[in-house]
C-alpha cells in the first residue's frame, strides 16, 4: 500500500479507456509513468503527480466516466511483491525512477479520447 500525498496520486479508470489514454499520451510524446492493473476489476491505475484541483465539478464529471482520482490520505493498493498475489494487481509499467506524469496530463489524454466534454482542471496561467 501507498498513501496519496502532495507528491503521489493515482487515477483509476476502466482498462479499455486506459489503453486509449496511454496510446494518446504516447502519440502526444508524453512520458508514461507507472501503471498497474486490477485484473479482476478490469481497471488500470496511473500513478501521477497530483496537480488536479480539489473541485467537486471535476470529480463529478470524472465519476460519471468511471474515473476516480485519489485524494490526499487515500490508500493506493499496489501490486504485492510475491507471485502468490499476482492475480489481483500487477504492474503493467513498473516504476523505473521517481518520474510520474502530472495528473492533468493524464486527464487531458482522457479528454482527447472524447470521454469528457470539457477540461475543468485546466487553469490558464495568468
Amino acid at each position: 500500500m501507498a498513501v496519496a500525498s502532495s507528491s503521489l496520486g493515482a487515477i483509476a479508470m476502466p482498462g479499455e479507456l486506459a489503453v486509449r489514454v496511454k496510446a494518446q499520451m504516447v502519440e502526444r510524446g508524453l512520458r508514461i509513468g507507472p501503471i498497474l492493473s486490477h485484473r479482476h476489476a478490469f481497471r488500470w491505475t496511473f500513478l501521477v503527480n497530483p496537480d488536479i484541483p480539489d473541485d467537486p465539478v471535476i470529480y463529478a464529471q470524472l465519476f460519471r466516466a468511471q474515473i476516480s482520482v485519489t485524494r490526499t490520505g487515500t490508500q493506493i493498493a499496489l501490486p504485492a511483491p510475491t507471485r502468490r498475489h499476482d492475480g489481483f494487481r500487477r504492474w503493467l509499467r513498473m516504476p523505473m525512477d521517481a518520474y510520474r506524469p502530472c495528473g492533468t496530463e493524464v486527464l487531458d489524454a482522457v479528454a482527447d479520447c472524447g470521454v469528457v466534454a470539457d477540461r475543468p482542471w485546466f487553469k490558464p496561467a495568468t
